[in-house]
C-alpha cells in the first residue's frame, strides 16, 4: 500500500481530521453535525442515494448526514448518540460498480472497502449503529423501515404507502441526476457495454490478493444486518 493510500484511509476514518480536509477540499457529502437526526453511510454503489431520498420522501424535516463515504462521519455520529445505517453490499458488486462508473483504481478501492467495514466490524456492537445489507434496503424496503425505526423510537407517518416511497425516491434520484447533468445512475454506457465492462472488472477483482479478506469481511457482517438481527 502506497504512502498517500495510508494517509488517505487514515484521514477518512479520523473524526478530527476529515472535517478539516473537507472543509478544505469541498469534497462531497453532508458531514454530521449536532443537529443531524441520522446518518446514513457506506462504501460508494451500496444504494446510498436511494437510501438518502427514500428517507427524505418518508420523513422530509430529516436532517440527514450522507455521502461522504468516509468512516469519521458515522464515527462523528456515534460518539454524539446520532443513529447510523451503514450500507454494506457484497464487494464484487459495488466495487466493479464504482469502478464501471468512477474509473477509480480496483486495488486501492479494494483496500479501501476493507479499510471502511473494517471499522464498521469494531463499533458493529454500537447500539446507535445499524448495518443494512443493499439487497435488504432494495427488495425488503418495508421490513427494514419498520424495524429500523422499532430499533431507534423513530415515529412514522401512518397509513405508508411503500410503493409510492419507492417510487418518489427513484422519481428523486433521476431529478437530482439530471439537475447534476447526468443519466441515472451516473452511466452513460449502453447497458450491454456496461454488463460486459462489469464481467470484466470482476474477473480481474476476484484474482486480486486483497479480494478474499474484503469477502470475508462482508460475509461476517452481513450476519449482523438488521433483518437478521
Amino acid at each position: 500500500m502506497s504512502i498517500f493510500l495510508k494517509f488517505r484511509l487514515f484521514l477518512k476514518k479520523s473524526p478530527t481530521l476529515y472535517p478539516l480536509l473537507k472543509r478544505s477540499i469541498g469534497s462531497g457529502g453532508t458531514l454530521t453535525s449536532k443537529s443531524t437526526d441520522l446518518c446514513i453511510e457506506g462504501y460508494p454503489s451500496s444504494a446510498n442515494s436511494y437510501t438518502y431520498h427514500l428517507f427524505k420522501c418518508l420523513m422530509p424535516e430529516l436532517n440527514l448526514s450522507h455521502h461522504a463515504h468516509s468512516y469519521a462521519n458515522i464515527k462523528i455520529a456515534l460518539n454524539n448518540g446520532i443513529p447510523s445505517i451503514v450500507l454494506i453490499r457484497h464487494p464484487l458488486e459495488c466495487i466493479s460498480s464504482r469502478m464501471v462508473r468512477f474509473n477509480d483504481s480496483l486495488r486501492a478501492s479494494t483496500l479501501e472497502y476493507i479499510d471502511f467495514y473494517t471499522n464498521v466490524d469494531i463499533d458493529i456492537e454500537s447500539k446507535n449503529l445499524i448495518l443494512i445489507d443493499f439487497n435488504e434496503i432494495i427488495y425488503s424496503t418495508e421490513e427494514c423501515i419498520n424495524k429500523f425505526s422499532s430499533f431507534i423510537n423513530l415515529k412514522l407517518p401512518n397509513q405508508l404507502n411503500f410503493d409510492q416511497l419507492n417510487d418518489c425516491a427513484k422519481s428523486r434520484m433521476e431529478k437530482a441526476q439530471l439537475k447534476n447533468g447526468k443519466k441515472m445512475d451516473n452511466i452513460s454506457l449502453p447497458s450491454e457495454q456496461r454488463s460486459t465492462l462489469k464481467r470484466n472488472i470482476k474477473n480481474q477483482l476476484i484474482a486480486l490478493e486483497e479480494y478474499k479478506e474484503a469477502e470475508q469481511l462482508y460475509n461476517r457482517l452481513s450476519n449482523r444486518s438488521i433483518l437478521k438481527r
